[in-house]
């Protein structure tokens, strides 16, 4: 069995325990990205090798984009196409088709998370930024994003109900994600993502004449 036909077979598997924005983003790492290269290298699973994978990693870091942009994927993608590399052949350990899993020998050097795309703006920065979009209907967005450091997801989907005037608290408890469809869900990336923050009174008179 070819490498790249069982790990299609492990994702359609996996399709009932995961969220259905999971699924798609990993079907985005394996379709776009995983499956083609290793079709093409034609590898057994029974014969795939640390070497083939750590091959692959390279690819991607040097020249690997889909976009017909020269360069290669970021750090953190390749990172995640490696760890969905892992769970597929973890799962052929488990069932016997292989002794142990080459992946595990496979590593990415780490990179500073400071450097690695990360923006921080101070006082006068954050107000610039508030005052270009203070007529805009995307202003509390905004606002919420910097105020309360929010990802893209929670921001989307704050609901009413998510907000306690009385007790002046919000509460992060539903996202809304897009991979190749839009998905609302009344959970958070991971469960200590649920949270809650004091309403500030810039905010709060912000969200009310928004109401």
């Amino acid at each position: 069995m070819k490498f790249s036909d069982f790990l299609v077979e492990w994702l359609e598997n996996r399709r009932p325990y995961w969220r259905s924005s999971t699924f798609e983003s990993v079907c985005v790492y394996v379709y776009a990205h995983i499956k083609p290269y290793f079709d093409e290298k034609g590898i057994d699973l029974s014969l795939i090798t640390a070497r083939h994978i750590r091959d692959y990693m390279h690819f991607k870091m040097t020249d690997g984009r889909k976009d017909g942009k020269p360069g290669g994927l970021g750090h953190a993608s390749v990172r995640k196409h490696l760890s969905v590399i892992k769970q597929c052949l973890d799962e052929a350990v488990c069932l016997d088709m292989i002794p142990h899993n080459p992946a595990d020998a496979v590593k990415l050097p780490r990179v500073s998370t400071l450097t690695d795309g990360a923006t921080f703006l101070n006082q006068d920065e954050a107000q610039r930024l508030i005052n270009a979009f203070q007529d805009s209907r995307y202003k509390p967005c905004v606002v919420m994003a910097l105020y309360y450091g929010l990802r893209r997801s929670e921001v989307l989907g704050l609901k009413w109900s998510a907000i306690d005037f009385e007790n002046n608290l919000l509460y992060i408890r539903h996202t809304v994600v897009k991979c190749t469809s839009i998905h609302s869900e009344d959970n958070t990336k991971t469960p200590t993502s649920h949270r809650q923050y004091t309403i500030l009174p810039e905010v709060h008179e912000m969200l009310l004449a928004l109401k």
